[in-house]
């Protein structure tokens, strides 16, 4: 498998959960730790206004804490803004897998996880037995929120600028013949996006 951002912690939870115990392993370590990305969510300023739920609106356009750390982040980096580089998901994440499971030989999932080296701009791909917090981490970096992710000397950023996802892993490691890419963003929308962020989010 190759993950990258979101679907990088979601690949390592469900490697974890197959070491730990098959199918049902993987179903209750990922519903444990989306339960506890649920739980980190709720303390997070960034809540749907009275108006983004009145209009249906899922992309906060109207949340007073979302247009402030909108317009901070483009007038400031995460170093400053965030100088403790401050991230509750790798709190959820330190509590949700046990990464020695996913490197010993008993893990079924031959994981790939893709980061952006900053230096290079090239794709960096952790598997199994490189696998770290910090690399899942990398995976999920995005730049205008958080510090860049440094891994033996290298600092790396999301894994989708470069690796959207990397296919060369499956090609060059994997003995599968077949390759299933699952596609989170519609290529085809019917809707003409009018507001900032329906267009932002229509660019992804």
């Amino acid at each position: 498998a190759v993950a990258t951002s979101a679907g990088a912690m979601n690949a390592a939870v469900l490697a974890y959960g197959l070491a730990e115990g098959g199918r049902r392993g993987a179903q209750k370590a990922l519903a444990n730790f989306w339960r506890r990305v649920s739980h980190a969510a709720a303390f997070s300023p960034l809540q749907p206004s009275l108006l983004d739920k009145m209009t249906g609106s899922r992309s906060l356009e109207y949340s007073p804490a979302f247009l402030m750390l909108d317009m901070v982040t483009r007038l400031m980096s995460p170093y400053q803004f965030n100088p403790l580089n401050f991230n509750p998901l790798k709190n959820v994440l330190e509590q949700s897998i046990d990464l020695d499971a996913v490197r010993m030989s008993r893990c079924p999932l031959k994981l790939n996880i893709c980061a952006t080296n900053v230096r290079t701009g090239k794709v960096k791909v952790f598997s199994n037995d490189e696998l770290s917090i910090d690399a899942i981490m990398a995976s999920a970096c995005l730049p205008f929120l958080f510090q860049a992710v440094e891994i033996d000397g290298e600092a790396y950023w999301d894994g989708g600028y470069m690796g959207n996802p990397a296919i060369f892993p499956l090609i060059y490691s994997c003995d599968t013949p077949d390759v299933l890419i699952v596609h989170i963003n519609p290529i085809e929308r019917a809707e003409l996006p009018r507001s900032a962020m329906d267009i932002l989010n229509r660019i992804n």
